[in-house]
């Protein structure tokens, strides 16, 4: 009997059992939901939400030094005033100071601020001379030339080009004031369009930059009057005077095509004068550089005959020496007249 109330009943272990390992379960489950991310609201179409965005990797600046805010402080308040002496104050009580060498950068820019916004010669003069250490010298030295070659420019004329060049021979900007008097030139010449105007420029400004321009403006002067008029004659003319012309193998063409339809007409002529005589034929074939080609021929004893009026067995013989001297006539006349340089005869 001890023994059994030493036992708990079965049914009542398990069930105790069962409880517990749920309370288990139930703890490990818990901490499972804690862990997990809240979840994210619905997106709107297009964007995307802020929870997917990439984080603002942007390192902020490093805290200033007090010294540095110092410093900087008091070099904005000088740049926004233009005074520079709060800056050579604060060189003067701290000469060794690590900004030193920012302030002073900052004293010259200040300096050469106040004449650079009245940009004129004379000022920029000025700063040069009260400060020939200042590191911006010489950007103040190059406006001043710029600013004495735009004076000249406005002026924009020969003269005072050439008194430019003379009195400032090392200006840098010599070099443009000599292109400047070379366009001026150029357009006074093309104004005039002369023919000895182009070639007086081309002599005096051989190596210059408009010469292409200049022959081709030239050339055409030369050349137009003789195309205008458009004739053999006029294009051998122009092919005589002016053996450089650009244009000489457009006028060589042309006066052969002039000289192809004259030579063709007056062919015609003279074969169609030499058919009369009756005992040959005559027609011109081609014209081609110089070479004249005709076809000349006998015509049948028949027709011969008509035209000799034959009274006699010896017809064709008169036929025949008629022939051969209307033939070599016939050639002369057009060698001569046509100024062939040959005639073949087909």
């Amino acid at each position: 009997m001890k023994s059994q109330t030493l036992m708990q009943p079965a049914p009542a272990f398990f069930r105790r059992t069962a409880m517990a390992a749920l309370a288990v379960i139930f703890l490990f489950y818990a901490a499972a939901k804690a862990d997990e991310p809240a979840p994210m609201p619905a997106a709107d179409a297009g964007e995307p939400s802020a929870e997917l965005q990439a984080p603002d990797t942007t390192q902020l600046p490093e805290p200033l030094e007090p010294g540095e805010i110092i410093f900087e402080s008091t070099r904005k308040k000088a740049l926004a005033t233009g005074k520079e002496s709060l800056l050579d104050k604060y060189i003067k009580e701290s000469p060794g100071n690590r900004f030193a060498a920012r302030a002073l950068e900052t004293v010259a820019y200040i300096r050469y601020r106040r004449y650079l916004e009245k940009n004129t010669m004379r000022d920029y003069a000025v700063f040069i001379v009260n400060y020939p250490e200042n590191p911006y010298t010489a950007e103040a030295a190059r406006r001043m030339d710029d600013l004495l070659f735009l004076s000249v420019a406005h002026q924009n004329s020969i003269e005072d080009y050439t008194h430019f060049i003379e009195d400032f021979p090392d200006h840098p900007m010599v070099r443009a004031a000599e292109a400047a008097i070379e366009d001026l030139i150029f357009d006074e010449v093309k104004m005039t369009g002369s023919i000895i105007a182009w070639a007086e420029f081309l002599r005096g400004h051989a190596s210059s930059e408009r010469v292409a321009e200049a022959l081709a403006l030239k050339d055409e002067l030369e050349y137009e009057p003789y195309k205008k008029r458009d004739a053999e004659a006029e294009y051998r003319e122009f092919l005589r005077g002016f053996p450089v012309n650009r244009h000489r193998e457009e006028a060589r063409k042309r006066m052969m095509e002039l000289r192809s339809v004259r030579v063709q007409r007056e062919t015609e002529t003279i074969c169609d004068e030499a058919k009369m005589e009756g005992s040959y034929n005559c027609g011109f074939v081609a014209f081609d550089e110089g070479t004249l080609r005709v076809k000349i021929g006998r015509l049948s004893g028949e027709e011969q005959g008509q035209h000799l009026l034959m009274g006699g067995p010896g017809y064709a013989e008169e036929a025949l020496r008629r022939y051969s001297a209307w033939k070599n006539e016939t050639i002369k006349r057009l060698l001569r007249i046509l100024g062939v340089i040959s005639v073949t005869v087909e």
